[in-house]
C-alpha cells in the first residue's frame, strides 16, 4: 500500500474532524486530488470524546 502525502492526510483529518462520512471523504479526495482511495479499513470515531467537543 502506498503512503499518502502529508497534504492528503491533513485533508482527511480535517474532513473527519468536521464529522464528514467516510463516503463523503472519499468523494472529496477523488475530486480534490484526483486519486482513488482504497476502502480497506473501517474507522470509527467517538464524537462524544472530550477532544471532539467545541
Amino acid at each position: 500500500m502506498a503512503a499518502l502525502k502529508s497534504e492528503v492526510r491533513a485533508y482527511i483529518v480535517q474532513m473527519v474532524a468536521c464529522s464528514d462520512s467516510p463516503s463523503q471523504v472519499i468523494e472529496s479526495i477523488q475530486k480534490e486530488f484526483g486519486m482513488q482511495p482504497v476502502r480497506r479499513n473501517r474507522v470509527q470515531s467517538d464524537v462524544s470524546h472530550s477532544q471532539c467537543r467545541s
